[in-house]
């Protein structure tokens, strides 16, 4: 960097518009064929402004005297490893450790040669954490801050990690999407319960809208669950030529997330999993995530998945796959009464399967097309 440059803003004229799409990243595709996502350069810019919101961030600009260090172990193409971890403290000059390719042991080398000081993860890195003897709290006791997103993450995990690592480190969890560049909310290191996805962040308007047939499209109170639209600068302009799809997922200027969520009476978020995902039992709907947050009390089990599967009286039944701790052995039987003695009737598992590992994109989410083809 040199003193004695032009600010290039005053001595060029770009041609550019701020309504421009600077990039063109594809969502997930977890619940269908990938589409390209159309993001300005607004959109980027008012995101980023909006997650470094003092409220939220826990970045402090570099001095004489101190520089935050962050390690970039998510893929740059996804944008919570782009924008959150890379932009957002690029700009207050942190210092960004790459890891090209994630490994245990790069992973383990990269905190004892750096001493880190906000950690941005997904939930298969956290259970990593919690079940490796080999990381201890030695290696992350210099970070203040862990955020948590791509994925949701229940509270048992979180009571785990928290556990697990004794160093006084605060927890938080966003919420976003690709469409949403990517911040819709953040967890508050101020009285926010780690389990929740915190607040909106600012210029940003939520409704939780209601998916039964009796009440669909009805704007929902605080405690009911709906799906969760969302109105901001943030929203993208649309899908890369495909403008079917962007009709279908806007509301006018709100965008429709079918994500299923509800909100406290001071505006808090917590996330219950996707509307496509929902499982149809007599009419009934059962979230698959409330079902892998009860299994995961179980002593046994390591990591779990559920999805719904065609049951000829039901419709559909739930079903578990389990992945078990090292060395034990699952009862499927003594799974299912577990899981009875703590949900309604219909909730109650109709199967269980035992495999290896639970398949998960890059960003942490379950593919639970994969389980249906299993």
């Amino acid at each position: 960097m040199r003193d004695d440059i032009e600010d290039f803003s005053i001595s060029q004229k770009t041609e550019i518009s701020c309504e421009d799409t600077v990039f063109l990243p594809y969502t997930s595709g977890t619940t269908g064929l990938p589409k390209g996502v159309e993001s300005s350069h607004k959109n980027i810019v008012v995101n980023i402004l909006q997650t470094t919101d003092p409220t939220f961030f826990p970045g402090i600009e570099a001095s004489e005297h101190h520089q935050d260090i962050v390690p970039l172990i998510l893929p740059m193409y996804h944008y919570y490893g782009l924008l959150i971890s890379l932009y957002s403290y690029l700009r207050i000059g942190a210092k960004l450790v790459c890891l090209p390719q994630f490994s245990m042991e790069e992973f383990i080398k990269l905190f004892e040669n750096h001493r880190c000081t906000v950690l941005h993860i997904v939930p298969p890195i956290v259970q990593m954490m919690i079940y490796n003897e080999r990381i201890t709290s030695r290696h992350i006791e210099s970070v203040k801050l862990t955020m948590i997103g791509a994925a949701p993450l229940g509270e048992k995990l979180i009571t785990k990690f928290q556990s697990r690592f004794t160093n006084n480190m605060n927890i938080i969890q966003g919420y976003g999407a690709t469409e949403l560049s990517p911040v819709a909310t953040i967890s508050s290191i101020i009285n926010t319960s780690p389990s929740s996805c915190g607040h909106l962040v600012p210029n940003t308007q939520m409704r939780i809208v209601s998916t039964g047939d009796d009440t669909f499209g009805r704007n929902l109170g605080p405690h009911e669950v709906g799906e969760i639209y969302i109105r901001g600068p943030q929203v993208m302009k649309g899908y890369y030529k495909n403008p079917k799809a962007t009709a279908d997922t806007m509301d006018g200027d709100w965008y429709k997330t079918d994500d299923l969520g509800h909100y406290t009476e001071d505006g808090t978020l917590y996330l219950q999993g996707r509307l496509k995902e929902l499982i149809k039992v007599k009419g009934y709907q059962v979230a698959p995530t409330e079902l892998e947050e009860v299994i995961r009390y179980y002593d046994n089990v390591k990591d779990v998945a559920v999805i719904g599967v065609t049951h000829e009286n039901y419709g559909e039944i739930p079903k578990a796959f389990v992945v078990p701790k090292s060395g034990v052995k699952i009862n499927e039987n003594e799974l299912k009464e577990f899981v009875a003695k703590r949900v309604a009737k219909y909730k109650q598992l109709g199967y269980v399967q035992v495999i290896e590992n639970i398949p998960k994109s890059a960003s942490g989410k379950i593919l639970r097309k994969e389980l249906e083809n299993l």
